[in-house]
């Protein structure tokens, strides 16, 4: 079984186990997320590198707080090669966008989850 790509330890302690609460961090990370990818997707095709770094910088810093240390390790690696070669960094934006994916399935489920137990109370 894939190691769980993100760990929620961390917020489960700052949120009071709140489902609730966290269900709304979830869902306005996935936003933030989205806005961020497309960002950086924007920043590619105009090869604009100072863009490409201020967007792997800001899904760096909401990948971490949230606990998906393995997307913020590889947006710390974009932001840290802004100025990379375009084959490099088309490479880079897929594993970013994969793993995102997999943060996203994962928090779907947790929503999902979170919903179900609220609704049999």
């Amino acid at each position: 079984m894939a190691e769980s790509p993100v760990d929620l330890s961390n917020l489960h302690v700052l949120t009071d186990n709140n489902p609730v609460f966290e269900t709304e961090l979830f869902t306005q990370f996935l936003d933030s997320a989205a806005t961020c990818l497309l960002g950086m997707r924007r920043a590619f095709n105009a090869s604009d590198e100072g863009a490409w770094r201020r967007e792997a910088h800001a899904l760096k810093g909401l990948s971490y707080n949230l606990g998906a240390k393995g997307l913020g390790d590889l947006c710390a690696l974009a932001q840290g090669d802004n100025r990379a070669a375009e084959d490099d960094k088309a490479i880079m934006l897929k594993e970013i966008a994969d793993e995102l994916g997999r943060v996203g399935d994962y928090l779907v489920e947790c929503i999902a989850a979170a919903s179900s137990d609220h609704s049999q109370l």
